[in-house]
């Protein structure tokens, strides 16, 4: 479940970008 909310905080890190 940790893993799931690191891969998502990434993809919104970047999406953000």
């Amino acid at each position: 479940m940790l893993i799931s909310y690191y891969y998502v905080n990434i993809c919104v890190n970047r999406c953000h970008m």
